[in-house]
């Protein structure tokens, strides 16, 4: 018999290798599993609802203090394999500035002004999976390259750069992937998208990352 047909037809067709709106968030353990067996109940998850596999991907943040000043000021410099020859310089303000890779060699020369917060190395890695104008990533954070016990999941819509204008399919799928647990999540459109009218961009994603990162840091999980 034929296949039944995947529950994302009816959230588009036409895939977009444009970058278009994402949701980062925490992948809640209520069931008390090991990670391992939390990330396999999340890839098994996406399989049956139709997701393809396509490849891997890793977000990363190195945060520097600057000495100088009281009290010190930090800049989160990020990459993300998305956009493998940019890189993100965040201030504690929340102001991005978007650079190519050189903007890591500027700063490793400014040791008198920046140096590496202990513990500030972070990133997580994973599974990169697209469904019809959706592109989804689920990984496994790390600090200072010990595993932490966090999962972060993103979803994309591709096929809009408009937040209002996707954001409740972006949360439908989320409902779908989530099922039961849904309700852990808050699916509440995130300040820096819903507070102005312009596109989505991928500043607005790497701050998202920088949220969940420092809930990381914050609190263990």
């Amino acid at each position: 018999p034929p296949p039944p047909p995947s529950p994302f037809n009816s959230w588009g067709c036409n895939q977009s290798d444009a970058m278009g709106v994402s949701y980062v968030f925490h992948w809640p353990n209520i069931d008390g599993k090991t990670q391992n067996q939390q990330l396999e109940s999340v890839q098994t998850k996406l399989e049956l609802m139709g997701a393809t596999r396509a490849g891997m991907y890793s977000v990363d943040c190195e945060t520097y203090q600057n000495s100088t000043s009281s009290p010190a000021k930090q800049l989160h410099v990020m990459h993300n394999t998305e956009f493998p020859a940019t890189c993100f310089g965040i201030s504690d303000s929340n102001s991005c500035l978007v650079c190519d890779t050189m903007f890591d060699l500027l700063v490793n020369k400014l040791k008198g002004y920046f140096t590496p917060r202990k513990g500030g190395k972070i990133e997580v890695k994973g599974q990169r999976y697209t469904a019809a104008d959706f592109i989804i990533k689920a990984g496994v954070v790390a600090v200072s390259g010990s595993t932490s016990g966090s999962l972060l999941l993103e979803v994309e819509y591709s096929a809009s750069v408009i937040p209002a204008d996707c954001w409740s399919l972006i949360v439908e799928l989320i409902q779908g992937i989530l099922g039961t647990s849904a309700s852990a999540v808050s699916t509440a459109q995130p300040p820096n998208m819903s507070k102005r009218d312009g596109s989505y961009s991928a500043q607005d994603t790497m701050l998202q990352y920088l949220e969940r990162f420092n809930e990381v840091r914050k609190f263990g999980n």
